[in-house]
């Protein structure tokens, strides 16, 4: 980014309090510690925090400019540029750094797997092309344009994650990143407690197709029932992926094992392509394929495409594996949690045990409304599907795991904890030899902080 103050104010309908609207602006923050040279503070109204509180600090750490809702905090000769909205200027300060772009962009949203699904992509790309993609996962109404302000002329590609909990915030969100391309994961119950039900989730979802070019596409995984279903009824150019031959792209011989795992990839042309992920679970499997569409209708070479998915690792605290003392295996997927991902957590429990016992830490999943403990009751019957050996529970909500385990399951060692500090106290003291543990939740939950404790004490 390079605007000059000037630009800036014309690209929020601002107004320039003081400060020279010559001066050049090169990158953005909302966090007064973390400031650049030649940036732009931007002090965001939180729900219990005012940010304007921190545009001194912001200013004397070195930012040339902020904005500002309050005309009467205006006292420093740095550029203050008035607004209405802070969070809505920088909405269209991104908005209007994203028209000076042209580059592919490729949108990725979905109720699960978002982030792996980017970073695999990322993977792909970077085999051939310069990209950028989303920091960690920003992806909300503030951190999709953050992200797409630091976008560089250097980027030949970027990737970025669409996030969404409400009505509006994914058609908001698509008029700021204007995708070229879109990946949709899946339709799962992530925030159903806002939009009540599946369908009304995918009709959020599908809005970031909305400013997509007609000659591009929108990529599906139709093992996802909902996204099958619409795959032909969409008035949009859509290839799909998945487990059947049916599909654009698919795979199959699919073998895995704690590390790694093959595939043989099955194209439009019916070619086949062995791919090698070092990473388990069928669930990467599908995300490779999103991966394998977008890269080759971009014009990348399939050969390399397959050396960038063979360097793909799990993100911290996504399903990533450690090798603990006494060959204890740790599935770290402490980041967050909802139903889908949850099943798919403890599928990838059951696939890297093999022989060995298996112990799930689950705590509560969060934003479930109406129907948080029916949904919490019916994960006991996935912990008895995937053969779990042990299951720890945490929180009020999870507790209806524990109950549907023990009214269905003799065999399972059954605890429950209302914390954190209980809970690794009795993890630590049943664990065993060649253990495979999986510490799942939601980020309510804090369960990385299970993880900090078993990796520095074993």
């Amino acid at each position: 980014m390079k605007f000059t103050v000037s630009q800036i104010v014309n690209a929020v309908n601002g107004k320039l309090l003081c400060g020279n609207e010559n001066d050049i602006i090169t990158s953005v923050s909302i966090n007064s510690n973390n400031i650049l040279e030649n940036s732009l503070f931007v002090p965001i109204v939180g729900e219990n925090t005012d940010a304007h509180k921190f545009i001194c600090d912001a200013l004397s750490n070195g930012a040339y400019a902020c904005f500002t809702q309050y005309e009467s905090l205006c006292n420093n000769h740095k550029s203050w540029i008035l607004v209405e909205d802070t969070k809505k200027a920088l909405q269209d300060l991104a908005k209007a750094y994203r028209s000076t772009l042209d580059i592919p962009i490729i949108g990725v949203t979905g109720s699960v797997g978002k982030t792996s699904t980017k970073e695999i992509i990322y993977s792909a790309l970077a085999s051939e092309k310069n990209v950028f993609k989303t920091p960690g996962n920003f992806n909300s109404q503030i951190g999709a344009p953050l992200s797409i302000l630091q976008i560089s002329d250097e980027h030949q590609i970027a990737i970025l994650e669409m996030g969404m909990s409400m009505f509006g915030e994914m058609q908001r969100l698509s008029d700021i990143v204007r995708p070229t391309h879109a990946v949709i994961t899946n339709i799962g119950l992530s925030h159903i407690g806002n939009l009540k039900t599946q369908e009304n989730i995918f009709k959020e979802k599908i809005h970031i197709r909305d400013f997509i070019d007609d000659n591009n596409n929108i990529y599906l995984n139709c093992e996802d029932k909902i996204l099958n279903e619409y795959n032909n009824s969409l008035d949009h150019k859509c290839k799909s992926f998945g487990f059947n031959s049916e599909f654009d792209v698919f795979a199959e011989n699919i073998s895995t094992n704690d590390n790694s795992m093959t595939f043989d990839l099955q194209l439009e042309n019916n070619k086949s392509q062995k791919i090698l992920m070092n990473v388990p679970g069928v669930h990467n499997v599908l995300n490779a394929l999103a991966a394998i569409c977008v890269s080759l209708d971009l014009g990348l070479d399939i050969s390399n495409i397959k050396t960038g998915l063979a360097q793909y690792q799990s993100p911290d605290m996504r399903q990533k594996i450690y090798t603990l003392d006494k060959n204890i295996k740790l599935i770290d997927d402490s980041y967050n949690a909802g139903p889908d991902s949850m099943k798919t957590a403890l599928a990838l429990l059951k696939s890297v045990s093999k022989q060995k016992r298996k112990i799930a830490v689950l705590a509560d999943m969060l934003e479930l409304g109406d129907i948080s403990s029916k949904t919490h009751f019916d994960l006991g019957y996935d912990v008895i599907r995937n053969d779990v050996n042990v299951l720890i529970t945490i929180g009020p909500e999870a507790k209806y795991i524990s109950d549907c385990t023990k009214q269905n399951a003799e065999n399972i060692t059954v605890k429950h904890f209302n914390n954190n500090t209980d809970a690794f106290s009795f993890l630590s003291s049943i664990i065993s030899d060649d253990d495979v543990i999986l510490v799942k939740g939601s980020r309510g939950m804090k369960t990385d902080e299970i993880v900090k404790n078993l990796l520095d004490s074993f």
